[in-house]
């Protein structure tokens, strides 16, 4: 979910709205498993594992610990089956939860590093940290220019 996303009332609509005090967002609790498979999670979890499944696609993870399976088994499972798929993963305390103590889902990404798979990356950072070595991103992409140029032709130069 996010911070400022609303349902609007009475519909299955969500709407932007910066400031809202009822945030659509899953909190940690009993329900949280279930909830992830209703609207508009379930949508979006779709387009993720679509995602993570095209070749040249690269996973950027911070702040996910790998605790919640119904997340993580679907990036291993592309890990495992996307031989173009690169993953970071970002985390303060990487280094112990991909111990042999610590969790399963992220120890399976540290033996495959140890075996020379180098589409994974684990980074023990803090957001803070690897934020500030993040470059800009281009405001429009190549396909938007190209787009552009294509509605263009035949006009008059402006």
């Amino acid at each position: 979910g996010s911070v400022d996303w609303e349902r609007q009332a009475g519909t299955s609509f969500i709407l932007k709205k910066p400031g809202t005090k009822k945030p659509l967002l899953i909190y940690p609790r009993s329900d949280k498993y279930e909830l992830a498979f209703s609207q508009p999670y379930i949508e979006m979890m779709g387009t993720f594992q679509t995602f993570i499944r095209v070749p040249s696609t690269t996973l950027l993870v911070i702040g996910f610990g790998f605790n919640d399976k119904h997340l993580a088994e679907p990036i291993l499972a592309a890990v495992r089956g996307n031989l173009g798929l690169d993953v970071v993963i970002v985390s303060p305390d990487i280094e112990t939860a991909s111990g042999e103590d610590g969790n399963s889902y992220l120890g399976e990404l540290l033996q495959l590093i140890d075996d020379g798979d180098g589409r994974i990356s684990l980074i023990a950072a803090k957001f803070e940290e690897i934020v500030k070595l993040i470059p800009d991103v281009v405001s429009e992409t190549e396909l938007e220019r190209h787009n552009q140029r294509l509605r263009n032709l035949g006009k008059p130069n402006a």
